[in-house]
């Protein structure tokens, strides 16, 4: 028995609710008829002297495709190390701006300062050396020169019977030796300048592992990471600062391939960045001729003019416009909102009827109306 009146007692309420809901929705003003083939609710609207009446239109509108993308820089530079070696300084912060050549990371050199001492400490020696030896060079030609004339004055003796055989020997031999000391000193001489030459290579290699020490901009542009601090290890290939050029943007995209069509080079397209309240026209630059297999969409590359507050990073929709379509318009006026309803108010045939509505976009400051009408009708706007 209690059960039973449990039940009932549970059926009464839900009645009362949907009794309360069909009255809030007008369903129990006069008036009432069948929903139409649109699938909305015709309901009779009481009259109001300050209505007036407006036509809803059926017109052809353009179709989009919008794609997800993002402001990037088009030159972004990561800067490493060439040396293993410890951070001694950092001048710069993320959002500072830099010229090229700016010193931006100072690393220890201490090492690479004594290695330069000593390579060129080794060149001035060799150098020394091929000094030596140059002048060895001059004094064997002297000495070269004073024993060919003594040779052949002793030739001229020998065949006058004036000198006899061994002092002939004699002064040959002094020759061949004074022939063989002036090779001597130019096999030094060129010693000399051979280890020169690799002493001054080692400077050159020094000077330049040196200079690795001090990390610079190699263009101007602007701080993005900082990625050390001063004694962190600067390893080669370990990014240290993230460089980019915020006045040369491109807004990138992926587009879907059936689309691949609408994204020819050098076409122009419109480009809406939210957070800066911008539409760009941009022209298409570049398109990366593979699909990702993943997402099988395209990525499209459009260059972006710069603006105030607008930077990398940012957000943006690309707009591609696939051709046109019919749609139903009216003004916005005419729409009326109750919770996640919504109504339009109709004139026909000396009646007002009110008619459920989905609405869309706005074009050209009229709504689009997906279902309830179809560009027929007129409207009462309150």
């Amino acid at each position: 028995m209690q059960r039973s009146t449990r039940i009932i007692l549970m059926a009464a309420g839900i009645g009362a609710l949907a009794l309360v809901m069909l009255a809030l929705t007008g369903v129990f003003r006069g008036g009432v008829i069948e929903p139409d083939g649109a699938g909305g609710e015709r309901a009779a609207a009481p009259a109001s002297a300050s209505a007036r009446l407006v036509n809803a239109e059926r017109r052809q509108i353009p179709e989009y495709h919008y794609a997800a993308g993002t402001v990037k820089a088009r030159e972004k530079a990561a800067l490493s190390a060439q040396l293993s070696a410890r951070v001694v300084r950092v001048l710069v912060q993320p959002g500072a701006r830099v010229a090229a050549g700016d010193l931006l990371i100072e690393l220890d050199r201490r090492d690479l300062a004594a290695r330069l001492e000593q390579v060129r400490a080794a060149a001035l020696r060799f150098d020394a050396d091929r000094q030596r030896a140059g002048a060895a060079v001059t004094g064997a030609r002297a000495g070269l020169t004073e024993a060919r004339a003594h040779y052949q004055r002793t030739q001229s003796y020998f065949k006058q019977e004036a000198a006899t055989r061994q002092q002939l020997e004699q002064a040959e031999s002094r020759y061949r030796q004074a022939e063989a000391g002036v090779r001597q000193a130019k096999d030094a001489v060129a010693a000399a300048e051979a280890g020169l030459e690799q002493a001054r290579q080692a400077v050159t290699e020094a000077e330049v592992a040196f200079g690795y020490g001090l990390i610079h901009a190699p263009q101007a542009g602007q701080v993005v990471e900082r990625l050390v601090d001063p004694g962190d290890l600067a390893a080669p290939g370990r990014p240290l600062i993230t460089l980019q050029q915020s006045e040369s943007l491109r807004f990138e995209a992926a587009v879907p391939e059936s689309l691949i069509a609408h994204t020819q080079p050098g076409a122009q397209l419109m480009v809406r960045i939210e957070a800066a309240g911008l539409d760009l026209e941009a022209p298409i630059e570049e398109l990366v001729p593979a699909a990702d297999p993943a997402s099988r969409s395209f990525l499209v590359k459009l260059a972006v003019p710069s603006r105030p507050g607008l930077y990398p990073g940012m957000f943006g929709r690309l707009r591609i416009e696939l051709g046109e379509r019919p749609a139903v318009l009216v003004p916005a006026a005419a729409i009326r909102r109750i919770g996640q309803l919504e109504l339009v108010t109709l004139e026909e045939n000396g009646r007002r009827l009110q008619l459920h509505v989905k609405t869309g976009a706005v074009h050209d400051g009229l709504i689009e109306v997906l279902s309830g009408l179809d560009g027929s009708e007129r409207l009462v706007v309150e």
